[in-house]
């Protein structure tokens, strides 16, 4: 697997942040145009300013561990993988409990989706788009899905609270023990949580992390 020169990768994230922020500063200001009002808008939260080229890193410090699987596994262009890294190594108890968002039920997939794969020292799931995985589909129509790590003798979970993941965004994510975020495979890139107007000519953009542009 290549990876991108250090620069060459934060100019690229510097780029679609931009776009993002376009993206994000356009549907805003459609919509306070469409109420005409800035009441609510404006009651703002301190913000914090941090230097140009300052990017704090959100991801997951064991990423790396999971680069050797993804590398073997491969995932087609078809198909949407879920890896799971436990510290023990040990998945033979756990499987996911997977379904279509809305209206799936896991027990409809569980007889396949509670033994998971292992490559690398990873447990992964691997998933057609279509569905045609588990004879039920298991995405929906708008790409989101469940998942649940679980043991298969009892309902003793890893995370307390259901996990949706939008098969849009990313094609593999990746679970790690006792974390209940769930991160899309791959060097971390900072995304917009939110938007909003603190004042008439200026929009605060809600980062994942502390991100400042050239």
């Amino acid at each position: 697997m290549h990876e991108l020169p250090g620069i060459t990768r934060f100019k690229l994230m510097s780029a679609m942040l931009r776009v993002a922020m376009l993206v994000a500063v356009t549907v805003l200001v459609a919509a306070c145009a469409t109420d005409n009002s800035f009441e609510g808008h404006a009651a703002a939260l301190p913000y914090e300013s941090v230097a140009p080229g300052t990017v704090e890193s959100m991801g997951h410090p064991k990423m790396g561990a999971v680069a050797a699987a993804h590398e073997a596994l491969r995932p087609g262009d078809d198909e949407i993988v879920v890896y799971y890294l436990r510290n023990d190594a040990d998945y033979g108890p756990w499987g996911f409990w997977h379904w279509a968002v809305p209206g799936g039920d896991g027990a409809a997939a569980w007889e396949r989706s509670k033994q998971l794969g292992v490559i690398e020292g990873v447990g992964y799931l691997r998933i057609k788009k279509d569905g045609s995985s588990f004879a039920v589909p298991t995405i929906g129509a708008d790409g989101l899905f469940g998942i649940i790590a679980r043991k298969d003798e009892a309902w003793e979970k890893d995370g307390d609270a259901d996990r949706i993941i939008d098969a849009r965004a990313s094609s593999a994510w990746v679970i790690f023990q006792n974390d209940s975020k769930t991160y899309p495979y791959g060097p971390y890139v900072p995304t917009i949580e939110g938007a909003r107007l603190s004042a008439k000519k200026e929009i605060v953009l809600e980062l994942s992390g502390r991100y400042g542009l050239d």
